[in-house]
Parts: structure tokens; C-alpha cells; sequence
């Protein structure tokens, strides 16, 4: 069975609301989630710093569980872990098709895969725009409130690699899996990548990464400086690798899923045990 999150939010209401309100109505939607990109307008990314040292910096501060398998960013290399997913995905891969002679993927494409994933839990992309988020959701204009992120506080990047299939149309309109038809693929279909993996003809199907972590922010009343609420922000998203033949050699398109963030009051003073 595949693992799962330490926090489920699939049953916390999706709210559609798109004009800002005070931290008061807000905290009377508790708890609730939210498309961030309803606020943020397709706010451009290439603000945030997505080099590989920036990248590093975040990890070595921080806590992954991949596939259940627990890692301090302070004792691993960013090539140690791209390693590590490697393994992971062809162990999927080996046990979902029933194969047992899968090596490495070797492309490059699949390390800049797992690249995207690690940035996109990084806190430099997570926790901006879980703070965009909720920044934008309050109307601090006329009630003006001050947001401050407890670093202390925010959980694990927690990181689950699982292989998706769908068999017609159907699951295809009711899936967020992107769409794509594969070509079928021979045995023997690879040049450099040493991959022997046979695909089946009559399926669509990809590598799904699901990323999710947590931050805590405190608001409170800047004229008293009194606290108002703690809420503990979500962050969600869906990465997909889509595999496709080129010259002979197999690599994978990196495509963006859906990201959701999701708000639940909070009243942690210390972390919790991973």
C-alpha cells in the first residue's frame, strides 16, 4: 500500500472566494483550503531564488520523509537525494510492471524531475506561497493585521512517489493527471538509458509525485499586538514525470499539477515528534 500523509486534507472544504475579507471571516471558514493561484494570478516565479545553493540551503534546514523513508537535509547531498528518489521510482516501476532487470534511469530529464519536486517543497517555494496565500486572502486595509511565519513550527516535506495508470476517457476527464498517450514501447527500446522496460500497449500512465508540507503563521492586532489567531498553512501540490521516446532513448517531461493550500487553526507552542 502507498504511504500516506501525516496531515489528510482531501475533506477539508475547497473555498471559492475571490475578494479578500478580514482575519475575522476568515477565521469563521476554518478550516478550509484554497487554489492559490485564484490570488496570486499567475504570479510569476522567477522572483524566488532556484539555484542549486539556494536549494541546499533549504534542505539542509529541514526534515523529508520520502515514501516513508525518513532524511535530515543536514546529513545528505542534493546528489544523495535525487539518488534516493532514483530508487524509489524504479523499485515502483519494477513492482508495477511485474519487471525485474529496471536500471537506473539515467536521462537527465528524470534528475531535473526530482529537481523540480525538491524545490517545489523547498520552504523558498512552499512557504512563499503559502504566506502569498493567506497575505492576499486578508483584507489588511481596513483591518490591518501582521503575519509572522514560526519556522520552529512547520513540518516535514513529506514526498509520496507512486506510478498512475487509466485505462479509457473517462478516468482520463475525472483524473488531474495531465493528458498524454504514450507510445507503445518495444522491449528492447533504449540506447544509452539501459532501461528494460516493457509498456503497456493499451494504457495511458506516468510517474505522480505528491508533495506536502506545513508552515504556522501568528497574526496579530498591530495596533495591540495582541495575537488574533495561529493557523496552520498546508501546502499541496502534484508533479508529473510523463515518459516519452526520443532517438531511441526514454526520458521524462516534468508536467505541474494542481496545488492547493489548506488552513486549520493551530495551537502549537513546539514541534512535533516525526
Amino acid at each position: 500500500s502507498l504511504p500516506i500523509f501525516s496531515i489528510n486534507i482531501k475533506n477539508i472544504p475547497l473555498l471559492h472566494y475571490n475578494e479578500s475579507m478580514n482575519i475575522i471571516q476568515l477565521t469563521s471558514l476554518l478550516p478550509m483550503k484554497y487554489d492559490p493561484s485564484q490570488v496570486l494570478n499567475n504570479q510569476p516565479m522567477n522572483v524566488l531564488d532556484k539555484t542549486e545553493k539556494q536549494l541546499m540551503k533549504d534542505l539542509s534546514r529541514d526534515r523529508l520523509i520520502i515514501n516513508n523513508k525518513r532524511i535530515l537535509g543536514s546529513q545528505i547531498t542534493l546528489d544523495q537525494l535525487i539518488q534516493i528518489c532514483k530508487e524509489i521510482i524504479n523499485s515502483l516501476l519494477a513492482t508495477h510492471f511485474n519487471h525485474t532487470s529496471i536500471d537506473p534511469l539515467l536521462s537527465l530529464s528524470i534528475d531535473r524531475y526530482i529537481s523540480n519536486i525538491l524545490e517545489a517543497g523547498s520552504r523558498t517555494e512552499s512557504a512563499y506561497i503559502s504566506f502569498e496565500t493567506i497575505s492576499k486572502l486578508i483584507d489588511i486595509s481596513s483591518n490591518p493585521v501582521l503575519i509572522v511565519p514560526l519556522s520552529e513550527l512547520a513540518s516535514p516535506i513529506e514526498i509520496i512517489f507512486s506510478i498512475k495508470e487509466r485505462e479509457n476517457k473517462r478516468d482520463s476527464e475525472a483524473s488531474d493527471m495531465p493528458n498524454y498517450s504514450p507510445p507503445p514501447l518495444p522491449a528492447s527500446s533504449t540506447k544509452s538509458s539501459n532501461i528494460s522496460l516493457q509498456l503497456p500497449n493499451h494504457k495511458e500512465w506516468c510517474i505522480n509525485c505528491e508533495i506536502q508540507t506545513s508552515v504556522v503563521f501568528r497574526t496579530y492586532n498591530t495596533e495591540t499586538m495582541d495575537p488574533i489567531v495561529q493557523l496552520q498553512s498546508i501546502y499541496k501540490k502534484s508533479i508529473y514525470a510523463m515518459p516519452t521516446l526520443r532517438n531511441g532513448n526514454i526520458t521524462v517531461e516534468s508536467k505541474q499539477g494542481k496545488a492547493v493550500v489548506a488552513f486549520v487553526k493551530d495551537t502549537r507552542t513546539t514541534m512535533k515528534d516525526w
